[in-house]
């Protein structure tokens, strides 16, 4: 028995040991990103949770070397949950762009009361533990919550942070209920197996969760790289290349699937004469103006971009050619009451609309931008600020 006990407690140093080791070498990592990008603050609460962590599971492994209440208890416990405090504080710069909301406050505010409760109740085990497994709950709870907003939400590390945070929290849960379980029926709680093994899976979350933080910061930022590479740099709509790419894939799923595929060409009529009238600037509202409209108007489904200087075009899936008609003179007719006025100015802005339903002679996608086009100059031919859909087939016979 004494050999198992040996064995365990050796173990457990191991881990312990571990734990540091990993939480300090991933915390000065990720110090050392946030000297790079400063504007990112996440890093840095994250640095600041890993090396926390690491100091409170120094502190709390000084148990057998100084028993001093107050160095073991008190400033073991308030460490061990300011470093989940501080994740979430990272998680919450990284989602929504700000450090501070009103929960994040209260938790906050609630360490005010948490560490004098410590102090209070140092000489009673049960206690601090309860406090700090229902408080680092709460925590874990909040911060999974977070992970559910960032997009996209299938990445791999964001799972993976989804999975350890509701874990966790579920493991603080158990064991409030196990230590309120064992002070009710006065037991000792370095009896319990339950309490023991959640504190090893709670080191080894600990180590899962800041190993993760590192890919999740990759991940965001191959992202970020990924968003301006296919966006229009003014508009925020798809490039030429992503718009490309984009409608070739749903032009096959809709091949494959024989189900009805539109694509349309906008140009805005006269803008030329408007950039060289009222400057550059106008003309720039004119396109992010445009772009909002396009947003408004369309589905999420619907594949829009910008693949020229006053040119857009839009692929409508599962869209048959009367229901394009009909999105098509709504866009023409919103174009041209809303853009009377842009930025102040009187600019009296309309656009002409060429559009192609999918036939079979239609070989791929290049087939119908190119005939979507011939429709565009056709509209302008017919005095602009019209509709024009190319003639099928059939008809052409």
């Amino acid at each position: 028995m004494g050999d198992n006990e040996s064995v365990i407690k050796l173990d457990l140093t191991t881990l312990l040991v571990l734990t540091v080791g990993i939480n300090v070498l991933i915390g000065v990592f990720m110090g050392a990103l946030y000297r790079l990008r400063r504007e990112q603050l996440c890093f840095c609460f994250w640095s600041l949770s890993c090396l926390v962590f690491a100091a409170g599971c120094l502190a709390a492994g000084a148990v057998a070397f100084l028993p001093w209440p107050w160095l073991t208890v008190v400033i073991a416990y308030t460490l061990l949950v300011l470093g989940p405090l501080f994740v979430l504080c990272g998680m919450l710069q990284f989602v929504e762009g700000r450090a501070a909301s009103r929960s994040l406050r209260s938790l906050f505010f609630g360490l005010l009361v948490f560490v004098p409760l410590l102090a209070i109740y140092r000489d009673n085990p049960q206690i601090p533990r309860l406090m700090t497994a229902a408080y680092t709950a709460v925590i874990f709870i909040a911060a999974f919550r977070l992970t559910r907003r960032i997009q996209p939400a299938s990445a791999l590390p964001v799972r993976a942070l989804q999975l350890f945070f509701l874990t966790h929290g579920a493991l603080m849960a158990v064991e409030v209920v196990t230590v309120f379980h064992a002070g009710w029926h006065r037991m000792p709680l370095a009896s319990s197996p339950v309490l023991e093994a959640i504190l090893v899976s709670h080191i080894l979350l600990a180590n899962c969760t800041a190993l993760t933080f590192p890919l999740l910061a990759f991940f965001r930022s191959e992202h970020q790289l990924r968003i301006l590479a296919e966006s229009d740099a003014l508009t925020g709509l798809c490039n030429r290349r992503a718009f490309y790419s984009r409608g070739t894939h749903a032009f096959r799923d809709a091949v494959q699937a024989g189900a009805p595929f539109t694509v349309l060409m906008i140009d805005l009529d006269h803008f030329k004469q408007i950039n060289d009238r009222w400057g550059h600037g106008v003309g720039d509202d004119l396109l992010r103006f445009m772009a909002r409209l396009l947003r408004e108007e369309l589905r999420e489904d619907d594949i829009v971009g910008r693949i020229g200087g006053e040119e857009f075009a839009v692929a409508l899936p599962g869209t048959t050619e009367e229901q394009a008609r009909c999105i098509s003179e709504r866009l023409r007719e919103r174009v041209f009451q809303r853009g009377r006025v842009i930025a102040d100015e009187p600019v009296n802005l309309s656009a002409s609309i060429g559009g192609v339903h999918r036939e079979e002679r239609h070989t791929s996608f290049n087939d119908m931008l190119m005939q979507a086009d011939s429709a565009l100059y056709s509209a302008k031919g017919q005095g602009r600020n019209t509709v024009f859909f190319a003639m099928p087939r059939a008809l052409e016979a």
